[in-house]
């Protein structure tokens, strides 16, 4: 919320150290980021240390989402699976609609740069 983002950018400007600052900073653009998190890229990895049995390494490679596996050792095995269903419950309008609103001041600030500044302006 419009208080919470005020909350932390006020507590961000009295903060006497850079972890404090860092904190605050990082509160806010959590959320942002998390708005804006891809979700078609998650993957799922599974670490084996058998091969055979229902929930061996041999059952994840046969799997239609196996699309590669990196060997560790001779009894340690990564294997990664795509997603087989994709829930899309992260609000992806809100973090479009903060790029919108930041990339409209950012070129507003520009055009007044522009008239103060000139062919300066660069």
């Amino acid at each position: 919320s419009k208080a919470y983002i005020k909350l932390n950018t006020k507590l961000r400007a009295q903060s006497t150290n850079k972890f404090e600052k860092n904190l605050y900073k990082l509160l806010i653009n959590a959320i942002f980021g998390k708005t804006m998190e891809n979700i078609r890229k998650h993957r799922n990895i599974k670490l084996k240390n058998h091969w055979d049995g229902h929930w061996g390494a041999k059952h994840y490679i046969a799997s239609p989402n196996f699309p590669s596996s990196k060997i560790f050792g001779e009894d340690l095995v990564a294997i990664e699976l795509n997603k087989s269903g994709i829930c899309f419950n992260k609000p992806l309008y809100v973090g479009m609609a903060i790029l919108d609103v930041s990339k409209t001041c950012v070129y507003d600030h520009y055009k007044f740069m522009l008239t103060k500044l000139g062919d300066d302006c660069k």
